[in-house]
């Protein structure tokens, strides 16, 4: 499956879509983020007190 980059981020991030995905993968932000990450990081982030 591949996730699409609305033109708009494109723009304000003043990058292609290749360009961003490559920062994106550099600062580890998971394009693919679903419900499933999104529990475990409320988890563990209820864990830390953090939340």
């Amino acid at each position: 499956m591949s996730v699409v980059i609305p033109n708009e981020i494109l723009q304000a991030a003043k990058l292609s879509e290749a360009e961003l995905r490559l920062e994106l993968a550099k600062r580890g932000i998971c394009v693919h983020y679903d419900l499933e990450d999104l529990h475990a990081d409320i988890e563990t982030l209820q864990k830390l007190e953090q939340l």
